[in-house]
């Protein structure tokens, strides 16, 4: 599907140091693997997400023609969390592929942007804004650097 190919740099097994912002506001630091597959004939992307400490994660990205919108499901084994839904954008910009979703009305907005792409890996972070707040105030709250695995 056209639209997948947006994606075609993150397809592969990666290997990543992964920062994630603690709520006390302190950074974890750890290693990660991230796997991401077309699924579905090449109409949605699945990735698979596994970090140290027994976390695991998968997301499920599939793209709604009649929205224009990608519809992207989430769902980890942290702290007994749920599966959660939500439909974003992804904008090019330049070498900077970048993803914008509101969760709710009222609530805080998220940006996930993956940048520094090439053959050999991709960055990504994850920041929230909170309403009312402009995008130069965001707070990063998760950060991953991933190598392509050898023979990946």
């Amino acid at each position: 599907h056209p639209k997948t190919a947006q994606f075609d740099f993150a397809i592969g097994e990666f290997h990543c140091i992964d920062r994630t912002k603690e709520k006390d506001g302190s950074w974890r630091q750890v290693s990660s693997i991230f796997i991401w597959e077309y699924i579905l004939n090449g109409y949605a992307i699945q990735n698979m997400h596994w970090k140290g400490e027994g976390w695991t994660g998968t997301n499920v990205l599939v793209f709604s023609e009649e929205k224009d919108r990608w519809i992207f499901s989430h769902f980890n084994n942290f702290e007994g969390q749920k599966i959660s839904f939500f439909e974003f954008e992804v904008m090019q910009k330049g070498r900077e592929l970048v993803n914008v979703y509101s969760q709710k009305e009222g609530q805080k907005a998220s940006r996930m942007a993956y940048y520094d792409i090439d053959p050999s890996g991709f960055k990504w972070r994850w920041d929230s804004i909170l309403p009312g707040e402009s995008i130069s105030n965001q707070t990063l709250q998760m950060m991953l650097i991933c190598k392509r695995a050898k023979g990946a």
